[in-house]
């Protein structure tokens, strides 16, 4: 009705964000001076495919959205990306509200292994190819840039607690991955 009677509606819930292109220039001026240094900080999680799509990486503060249907291989891109990325050295934060961080770290084992998930689960892995998961079980048991959570349900507000408590351990927080 405000609109109608030529008055501007009443916004009491502002949180005075808007910025002057002067503001954001003063940010901006030697990202666009120097491309190269600019390049540096974008964040490569070693899949090709996606980050091609995605500029030849992430640019730090953004949000990127993996969607397909169901049985597309979601997760598994996921967990290749977040084996991707803490080897690469990038501080990672994982949430994974489809299964536990058991299964997560089975997951990343088994593909380090080059085992095949589905004939894991069923148990149909040859002896030797156990050694080889154990041991890659073994060197993720000591990254510390790697943290998995598995617990569910949580809101938005104890994920953002839990990456600022990581984040502040750790000295930064490149990726959050959620599942």
């Amino acid at each position: 009705v405000a609109a109608l009677l030529g008055q501007p509606p009443k916004l009491n819930h502002g949180t005075g964000t808007l910025e002057s292109m002067a503001d954001v220039f003063s940010r901006v001026w030697d990202s666009l001076a120097d491309p190269a240094a600019f390049h540096k900080t974008v964040l490569a999680t070693g899949l090709r495919g996606w980050d091609t799509v995605c500029g030849e990486g992430n640019e730090p503060g953004t949000l990127s959205i993996l969607m397909a249907r169901p049985g597309m291989g979601k997760t598994a891109t996921l967990v290749q990306m977040s084996d991707l990325l803490s080897e690469a050295g990038q501080v990672v934060a994982v949430f994974s509200k489809e299964m536990m961080s058991e299964q997560w770290y089975r997951r990343m084992a088994c593909r380090r292994a080059r085992v095949n998930w589905f004939r894991f689960k069923r148990g149909d892995v040859p002896q030797d190819q156990h050694r080889i998961i154990l041991d890659w079980a073994d060197h993720f048991s000591k990254l510390k840039n790697l943290r998995l959570d598995g617990a569910t349900p949580q809101t938005t507000q104890q994920v953002s607690i839990e990456c600022e408590r990581f984040r502040d351990r750790a000295g930064g927080l490149g990726f959050i991955l959620v599942d």
